[in-house]
């Protein structure tokens, strides 16, 4: 484990699903929930990552660890905005972005 003391100088952004835990949230801001369908989800990964036998046991030893995560956490309930990764309506992912009213 790194411990990193950071001084008050502005906004830190962490992008880890753990970041939004319970006992993390006196020090946080906003949580940006970002959902996405687990298959897509794997798909694109093994498409950026490679789909070597590591790359699969990686995976599928990540998930064995997060849905216990969310299940319990449930991180998407303390999240200030919700971003959809694998919206219904097509859209290009490089220059678009899909927005849902609520």
């Amino acid at each position: 484990m790194i411990l990193l003391t950071v001084p008050p100088v502005g906004p830190l952004l962490q992008g880890r699903v753990i970041a939004a835990r319970t006992e993390l949230m006196p020090w946080i801001d906003a949580v940006v929930w970002v959902q996405a369908d687990t298959e897509q989800s794997k798909a694109r990964a093994l498409v950026r990552d490679g789909s070597t036998a590591e790359m699969l046991a990686f995976w599928d030893g990540w998930m064995v660890e997060e849905f216990p995560f969310f299940a319990h956490e449930r991180p998407w309930e303390r999240a200030d905005t919700i971003a959809c990764r694998t919206p219904e309506l097509e859209y290009d992912l490089g220059s678009q972005a899909v927005i849902a009213a609520g």
